[in-house]
């Protein structure tokens, strides 16, 4: 018999409004409160190790970090989801965020910035969460 699976993938971001915008400083409802409360029982009653694609400015959170953290000792898997105006190098982070178009797509930098915005959000995971996405 062949068994089917389901993969659950989530973008993992803070909250934004209808059009995208961000405000300062950020929230993180979604994941502090979306996770936790709305999701894991989901998930817990359906049996599903969610995949997580983390963005940037959530590691720099600790409540995050912590629901997220408890989402991986539960099972969850880690990607990485770069939001590149978030990370090293020429990272946008501060009030400006309110003023600064989401840069999509990623190609938007050479291949060798995205590639370093992509190394860093890697590590940067590693360190906040103790997995390599």
């Amino acid at each position: 018999m062949n068994k089917k699976q389901l993969w659950v993938t989530i973008d993992t971001e803070m909250d934004a409004d209808v059009h995208w915008h961000k405000s300062w400083p950020p929230t993180y409802s979604s994941i502090k409160d979306g996770i936790p409360r709305y999701l894991r029982p989901i998930w817990n009653r359906l049996d599903v190790h969610p995949i997580y694609f983390v963005s940037p400015e959530v590691l720099y959170s600790e409540e995050c970090c912590s629901v997220l953290r408890d989402e991986i000792a539960q099972g969850a898997i880690i990607g990485a989801h770069l939001h590149p105006e978030y990370i090293e190098p020429d990272k946008i982070w501060g009030k400006e965020i309110e003023e600064v178009e989401p840069q999509f797509p990623n190609s938007a930098y050479d291949k060798e910035t995205e590639k370093q915005k992509l190394a860093n959000l890697t590590t940067l995971i590693e360190d906040k969460l103790g997995v390599r996405p």
